[in-house]
């Protein structure tokens, strides 16, 4: 890749890394894949559901405490995500503890 500079080799790299988690290996520019870039290119505007739906794919279960909580819980073996569940978006820093969860649970070796 001539001319390619170290961070977008990261950012391929990472990207690959996720459409692989994820299980996206067959098409890796469908439905989830584009919203996984959208997301990654602006972490700021991420609904609840997106994020949700991602987390899902990779194998994670979802819970919510009882007693009304606006907080869901998403575990997978050892790994645990506490999301608020905000209206229209999502704070960015969730977002960024999911992209970096799903990232190291690549760099782990596990598998969805």
């Amino acid at each position: 890749m001539r001319g390619t500079t170290i961070p977008e080799l990261c950012s391929l790299l990472t990207s690959a890394i996720i459409y692989a988690i994820i299980g996206t290996r067959e098409n890796r520019m469908g439905q989830l894949g584009k919203l996984l870039e959208r997301i990654k290119r602006n972490p700021k505007t991420v609904r609840f559901e997106e994020l949700d739906k991602i987390l899902l794919r990779a194998g994670f279960a979802k819970s919510q405490p009882g007693g009304g909580s606006s907080h869901y819980i998403y575990r997978k073996g050892d790994l645990k995500l506490v999301v608020p569940y905000r209206q229209p978006y999502i704070l960015q820093t969730y977002v960024i503890r999911a992209i970096k969860l799903l990232e190291g649970m690549e760099a782990d070796g596990e598998d969805s």
